[in-house]
Parts: structure tokens; C-alpha cells; sequence
């Protein structure tokens, strides 16, 4: 139950607040100078940092690649085995990531992106639901790397030497 209300509350987040951007009237409010910024609904037709932007077929391919995503996803919750709440988390996020941006690629054949963001050399925009996506793919990674009972980085029990 917990793992649907994350999914519904990032989905409607990132939904709620691309309509209110798209239909606000200003050019740019800074919240961080020169780190991070709402702006103006930029629609990207590609991925992360529109990669494939200029592609006819990636739309179809973003599509195709959802529909399979969110397939295995309903799959794996369905029948998991796993009950780890961190992994079913993160995966939430990445399938309202992923729904919230399917949404936006059926009714525009692109995403709005709106948040501004600088790090140093790389200047970007994204949204909510790409946030989404990416703190979900930080927590697999971590769950992996540290939480799973077969983590790379998972402290060992060593038998008690008596």
C-alpha cells in the first residue's frame, strides 16, 4: 500500500506541476543563483539531456521502452519475493518517473522539463518525475551495492571462533 501512494504522490507532483509551470507567465524565478532555477516549460523530445532528441524513432522507442518497463514492474510487485521495503520504494519512484514522462511524450511527443540546474560545467533541465527516476536509481544502487543479502559492500559475519 505504502509503495502505491509514493507512486501516485510523485506521479500527481510531477503531473500538478508541470501544468502549473506551463501555464504560469514569467521567464525564470532563481532559487539558488546560478545552481538552480524554475523556468519556462522547455519540451524535450529526447532523453536525459536530450539525448536521441534528434532521432525520429525515439519517441517510439521511449514509448516501447516504458510499456516494457512498467510491465515487468507490475510483474515484479505482483510476485516478488523481496520484501525489502528500500528496493520496492525506489522501484516506485522510477515507475511514477517513468509514467509521469510516458504521459507527457503520448500528449505532446515530448517532455516538459522546467527545473534549471548548474553544476559547475553541465547545465541542464529536467522535472519532477525525472527526480523521481534518478533518486530511485540511487537507491538501487545503493541496495545493491550495500543492502542486499548478497551486497558487494554488505559487512560479512564471521563464524565465532571458540
Amino acid at each position: 500500500m505504502i509503495y502505491a501512494i509514493i507512486f501516485f504522490v510523485a506521479l500527481i507532483l510531477d503531473q500538478v506541476s508541470k501544468a502549473i509551470v506551463d501555464s504560469a507567465s514569467y521567464e525564470r524565478i532563481t532559487i539558488i543563483k546560478n545552481v538552480l532555477s524554475i523556468e519556462q516549460v522547455s519540451m524535450n523530445p529526447g532523453a536525459a539531456l536530450s539525448m536521441l532528441a534528434d532521432k525520429g524513432w525515439a519517441q517510439a522507442f521511449f514509448i516501447c521502452l516504458t510499456v516494457l518497463t512498467m510491465a515487468i514492474l507490475v510483474l515484479y510487485f505482483i510476485f516478488k519475493k523481496d520484501n525489502s521495503k528500500w528496493l520496492n520504494i525506489s522501484l516506485a519512484l522510477i515507475a511514477s518517473g517513468a509514467l509521469g514522462n510516458f504521459i507527457d511524450r503520448l500528449a505532446f511527443k515530448a517532455v516538459r522539463d522546467f527545473i534549471g540546474m548548474n553544476f559547475y560545467f553541465v547545465s541542464f533541465s529536467c522535472n519532477v518525475a525525472d527526480i523521481a527516476i534518478s533518486v530511485g536509481g540511487v537507491m538501487i544502487v545503493f541496495y545493491f551495492l550495500f543492502l542486499d543479502k548478497d551486497a558487494i559492500f554488505k559487512k560479512k559475519e564471521k563464524p565465532n571462533d571458540k
